[in-house]
């Protein structure tokens, strides 16, 4: 697949993580940032892969569900810790669902600062 997009979102939410030997026991937040690429075989009439636009609005849907709320209490995380790792791949599953079957999806990143990220490309 030659052609790949890549968009950035943005939240900001609070977290803890249960059972942690540690601060982050507590709760605290954090500016969350998603990465996500798409790549395909071909362009549009108007030379484009996917409107990063659309890309746009999908990726914004899912982190609206996030933004500014304490992660613990979703029903996503209320058994599961809310670490990057499931977050990552909380949406990538969700992008999946949305994504049509000419795009190939890679692995969605999520950053909790400037220096560090997990990322989930889905199960073998």
């Amino acid at each position: 697949m030659p052609y790949s997009v890549t968009i950035k979102g943005k939240f900001d939410a609070a977290h803890h993580l249960r059972n942690y030997p540690g601060k982050y026991a507590n709760p605290h937040g954090h500016s969350f940032y998603v990465e996500l690429e798409v790549s395909g075989d071909s362009l549009d009439d108007l030379g484009m892969l996917i409107d990063f636009n659309d890309l746009k609005e999908w990726l914004d849907n899912i982190l609206d569900i996030f933004d500014h709320l304490d992660l613990n209490e979703l029903p996503m995380f209320r058994t599961k810790n809310p670490t990057a790792e499931n977050l990552a791949r909380w949406i990538f599953n969700e992008i999946e669902r949305r994504i049509p079957d000419q795009y190939k999806l890679h692995p969605v990143k999520v950053w909790e600062g400037p220096d560090s990220y997990a990322s989930y490309w889905g199960e073998e």
